[in-house]
């Protein structure tokens, strides 16, 4: 089977489909900002989330920290295109707390302290199978606390300079 690719969004096109991100601002938007589930791109420190279906682009603005469990929580159930649980709430809620730490942390310049957390927390993901739900949740709940310390930090640092 052949496949074009969009030189814009890197969305795979059956031949003679055409791609409909043609919009300049949308296409700058996800070239600067996009993520993958390996890292962020060097463009941003905010994690924004590309998603591609049926070639149409569909890009989520990076979650801003801090934030209120409330906020955070309906951005997740943005993502997620459904409601969360009562169960699911609590944890966002809870895992909303522990980014703004991450947050303070890097505002404060301690990266001690943010890689404490990090071993902590890959001890927890190393005791998951990988695959499992919980492993991915916590590799993702990773990705968002060193997110929240590094706009921690870069904003201390526009406020020093700035």
């Amino acid at each position: 089977m052949y496949y074009k690719t969009c030189p814009n969004c890197g969305a795979h096109l059956d031949p003679g489909e055409q791609c409909n991100c043609q919009d300049e601002k949308k296409v700058a938007q996800q070239r600067d900002h996009r993520t993958t589930y390996t890292g962020m791109s060097n463009r941003t420190l905010s994690a924004s989330i590309v998603r591609e279906k049926e070639g149409n682009c569909q890009v989520y603005s990076g979650m801003r920290f801090p934030n209120t469990p409330e906020s955070f929580i309906a951005y997740q159930e943005q993502l997620a295109g459904r409601g969360l649980t009562g169960g699911e709430r609590k944890i966002m809620a809870v895992w909303v707390k522990c980014f703004n730490l991450c947050y303070e942390e890097g505002q404060k310049k301690n990266r001690a302290a943010l890689t404490e957390y990090l071993i902590e927390l890959d001890k927890l993901i190393a005791r998951r199978k990988k695959g499992h739900a919980a492993q991915i949740f916590l590799s993702k709940c990773r990705v968002c606390m060193v997110s929240a310390w590094e706009q921690g930090s870069q904003e201390q640092f526009v406020a020093e300079n700035f």
